[in-house]
């Protein structure tokens, strides 16, 4: 078999791997971003039950989820808080678009009394956050 002297050019040839470090870095910011976005979720509470309300949804700019569990823990992203640490997340930040966009969202176990839900709706009306929500399961 004769070894050919010179190389071969095959012309325009690409280099595939910057492409293939894209993906994988696409990859792993989607998984970590769907695992932080469900850990806010994985506290085992049982949920009031609601027979109305809106069901709509609509993205708001900016979300706090708080946890109230059985025990009376405040959860926020998994992590447990106090009151003043709660007041601190909400306070105004000076942009008044994303300060107007604040939604909280109240995942509160049903069998909290009122008393422990208190202080977060009164944190919230000092810091003039109109928009609160409670997360309900649907009622017969």
């Amino acid at each position: 078999m004769k070894i050919p002297s010179q190389a071969r050019s095959y012309g325009v040839q690409f280099n595939l791997t910057p492409m293939i470090d894209i993906v994988f870095l696409l990859i792993i910011f989607f998984l970590v971003a769907s695992y932080l976005s469900g850990s806010e979720n994985q506290e085992a509470i049982q949920l009031a039950q609601a027979a109305g309300g809106s069901f709509n949804d609509p993205e708001s700019a900016r979300r706090i989820v708080v946890t109230v569990t059985a025990t009376g823990q405040f959860l926020i992203g998994g992590q447990v808080v106090t009151i003043a640490d709660f007041a601190l997340q909400i306070r105004p930040t000076g942009n008044q678009k994303t300060d107007q966009d604040l939604e909280i969202r109240l995942r509160a176990d049903k069998r909290v009394p009122y008393e422990l839900v208190e202080p977060l709706l009164v944190e919230c009306a000092k810091a003039g956050i109109s928009k609160i929500k409670f997360n309900v399961v649907p009622g017969q």
